[in-house]
């Protein structure tokens, strides 16, 4: 009977998130020469490009030897699961007789590189969610579908389709008024995955106001708004519109709170906590500032809630939606630390009878929050030209990619990497050790 290792090598992602068995052994019963052995392929419904794996026949026992020239075989899983999703997840309108065209695509990641499959077709159906109160657009009335049917196709190759909806301009004075355009998951068809954003809000501005109509401005939430506190002292812009008509003064009053169980007081980080924002005639934007307190204390990132208070409205004028503002001040003072190598004589190799160790120092400078994971690969390069081309592994008893953890609150971590009984270590060699 014979015995051979194997194991799947290669990516970029690990193996083990696409086939499995990732290593084993495959034996051959005595009278045979063939022996079919079979991987799975695991269905992630994650979107990839080709990925390339080598199995590769590690060591053989029972006598028989490795046909170094066959002892491996290449497998290529071709690009699969297609993300289809919206562009973006919130459209805000004026009441305009103009065309709203709402972009799908299919086959790109969020920076608009291809990624999954598209040498098929892929379909997917949506549908208008709407309801019955002012808040709410009516379809014809408000707006109009401007497609024949509610199925998106991608032909091969073709990566983003659009959605034309008509609105309506009335003389009928409005808040602002929404609806939703839902991609179905269950209609889906074709080597394709639904992401985030799936549904789209659309908002008709606020209308025919005299007044004018309060809400924040529609910018805002394109993308999430975070204020750098170890760069940002002074932030102001955060503003508040007025659509309608900018007839007469008006104010409103608006408050500042934590969007989170920690009970210290906001103006410990930001500040005001609260005011008045007031429009002159004519004017049609108003900014809230707000001073952000640099202190040296490294902090997680803190979710703060910003709303304009209806009930204290003056001068005619109304508040809609969106009357809230979900906002952060970043992670700051490198609050989870900065991981670098301790000096050099810190890094050393060990030996005692029988055992030789690369000893490895880490330190954990700033904020300590946290445990953290640290990944690195440690290489061996023989004598001669220090060229991180030359590194080769081997020579440690562990893998390539390797990681420790920095336990809360520790800043400093030992890793002992064995070396091998049976490797020499050359005089004027280096071992290339690499943190990412």
């Amino acid at each position: 009977m014979v015995t051979v290792t194997f194991e799947v090598e290669g990516g970029p992602n690990p193996p083990e998130e696409d086939l499995s068995p990732v290593k084993g052994n495959i034996t051959f019963p005595p009278g045979r020469a063939t022996v079919v052995y079979n991987l799975t392929v695991l269905d992630d419904e994650v979107p990839e490009n080709d990925e390339i794996f080598l199995i590769q026949l590690k060591s053989v026992e029972g006598g028989a030897e490795i046909n170094t020239s066959r002892s491996s075989v290449e497998i290529i899983i071709k690009k699969n699961d297609s993300p289809v999703r919206f562009i973006q997840s919130v459209y805000l309108v004026p009441e305009e007789d103009h065309i709203l065209i709402i972009p799908v695509v299919r086959g790109k990641d969020d920076s608009g590189n291809l990624i999954g499959s598209d040498e098929y077709e892929v379909s997917i159906s949506y549908v208008i969610v709407t309801g019955n109160s002012t808040a709410h657009a009516q379809q014809n009335l408000d707006f109009i579908d401007l497609q024949s049917n509610t199925t998106i196709v991608f032909p091969p190759f073709i990566y983003e389709s659009h959605l034309k909806f008509q609105i309506v301009d009335d003389t009928i004075p409005e808040i602002a008024e929404s609806f939703h355009v839902v991609l179905l998951k269950d209609t889906l068809k074709g080597d394709a995955v639904l992401l985030s954003p799936s549904v789209v809000q659309v908002t008709i501005k606020p209308n025919d106001k005299p007044y004018g109509v309060l809400s924040f401005n529609s910018a805002l939430f394109e993308r999430t708004v975070i204020i750098d506190e170890d760069t940002t002292s002074r932030f102001e812009n955060i503003t508040v519109v007025r659509n309608g008509g900018t007839h007469g003064n008006i104010s409103v009053n608006w408050v500042l709170t934590r969007n989170s169980s920690d009970p210290s007081p906001v103006t410990a980080d930001i500040s005001p906590s609260s005011g008045v924002l007031r429009f002159a005639q004519g004017q049609m934007v108003a900014s809230i500032p707000l001073t952000v307190v640099n202190d040296d204390i490294p902090e997680e990132a803190e979710a703060y809630l910003l709303q304009i208070l209806p009930h204290t409205i003056q001068g005619g004028a109304e508040v809609s939606e969106p009357a809230e503002l979900l906002f952060y001040i970043q992670d700051s003072d490198d609050v989870y630390g900065l991981i670098t190598f301790f000096p050099i004589e810190n890094q050393k190799i060990e030996s005692s009878p029988g055992e030789r160790y690369l000893s490895l120092s880490f330190t954990r400078l700033g904020g300590t929050k946290g445990d953290v994971r640290m990944f690195y690969s440690a290489l061996y390069i023989p004598a001669g030209v220090v060229d991180p081309l030359r590194a080769k592994d081997g020579v440690l008893n562990i893998s390539r990619r390797n990681s420790l953890i920095f336990p809360e609150q520790k800043t400093e971590v030992t890793s002992k990497l064995p070396i091998r009984n049976d490797a020499f270590l050359q005089n004027g060699a280096h071992f290339l050790v690499q943190v990412f």
